[in-house]
């Protein structure tokens, strides 16, 4: 069994080294994979929407959680399968897992395709993960996002299925196409000047598409805040505001990197077809982040007009406001 085998031997890991020990023996840093995996869960929250809203901060951290083991089962994998990379995946590279990840899924319509890169197939693969979701992960989801607990199971086993597979690709990624930057040698004077070159011009695709495709999602956001803010105070609760806010600012860092990235590559040799791409790409950021700023200054202005800056009102305060709003009542 694909996950039954590898989750006791993850588990004789953590046991034996802790949970340091064991990831880092699977060549995955501690702190990147904890970071990624709560961005993941960023993203992937909002497809577990309940009708009555969204989900709490529990149901986040089951899908983190989920994220993350789903990501360490497949490092125990790897490391059966081939030799671990000669350092450990970073930030970057499982940053770079998710993009190519998400490009995939979006080009083919399903992440088949990436799947069976990793002979993983996912109606067998999802039986494997329901069967070892924590009692205390599924109940959290049933809670908040008022799913049955058959359903809740199901659909934390398909986030763990997703860290697995970023998993590979960031594995794969460290051990081939981004070797370590070598420490400096002081008695080299020509590593002082070398720089980290990010990923290689073939992955300009990949990063257009990720590109094209925010400025309406971003506007779309805002348009929502919006639409809540014209309704009135009191709308939406902290835990969306908070959300909301972690999101973006993920995504302000994200622009960054395109920014960084974009420019490594105009520096370098490219044909013509590839610099226009990149100057189009580079016109393409100041629009993105005007709208991830003004859904960031937004969602900062709602901040104390959410339901729970209500309730810990006096009656007497929230009497007088509804006045103000409504003078002719």
């Amino acid at each position: 069994m694909w996950v039954a085998g590898t989750h006791t031997e993850f588990q004789a890991m953590v046991e034996a080294h802790g949970l340091r020990g064991a990831l880092t023996g699977l060549g995955l840093g501690e702190a990147d994979l904890h970071e990624a995996s709560w961005a993941r869960s960023e993203r992937l929250f909002w497809t577990v929407a309940a009708p009555h809203g969204y989900p709490g901060p529990d149901t986040h951290d089951a899908i983190a959680g989920a994220w993350f083991h789903g990501a360490a089962l497949a490092a125990v994998v790897r490391r059966r399968d081939h030799e671990l990379p000669t350092r450990a995946v970073t930030l970057q590279d499982l940053q770079h897992a998710v993009h190519t990840f998400e490009t995939e899924a979006t080009a083919t319509g399903d992440s088949a395709v990436t799947l069976a890169r990793f002979a993983m197939v996912r109606a067998e693969l999802t039986p494997q993960f329901v069967a070892h979701v924590p009692d205390a992960a599924w109940a959290a989801v049933v809670t908040e996002a008022g799913m049955t607990p058959a359903v809740a199971r199901e659909c934390l086993a398909l986030f763990a299925i997703d860290g697995a597979v970023v998993a590979r690709i960031a594995l794969d990624h460290a051990a081939t196409d981004h070797p370590a930057r070598p420490r400096r040698d002081p008695g080299r004077p020509d590593d002082a000047a070398r720089e980290p070159t990010g990923p290689p011009i073939e992955m300009l695709g990949v990063v257009g598409s990720l590109i094209d495709g925010q400025l309406a999602e971003h506007r779309e956001q805002y348009r929502l805040l919006v639409e809540a803010a014209v309704r009135g105070p009191y709308v939406l609760d902290d835990a969306t505001i908070t959300r909301v806010q972690a999101v973006y600012r993920e995504a302000a860092q994200l622009l960054d990197l395109y920014d960084e990235q974009l420019g490594r590559w105009a520096a370098g040799p490219l044909t013509d077809d590839q610099a226009t791409e990149v100057t189009r790409l580079h016109a393409a950021l100041p629009p993105l982040r005007e709208a991830v700023t003004a859904v960031l200054a937004l969602a900062g202005d709602l901040t104390d007009q959410t339901i729970e800056t209500l309730l810990a009102k006096p009656d007497l305060e929230v009497g007088l406001e509804w006045l103000l709003r409504h003078p002719d009542r």
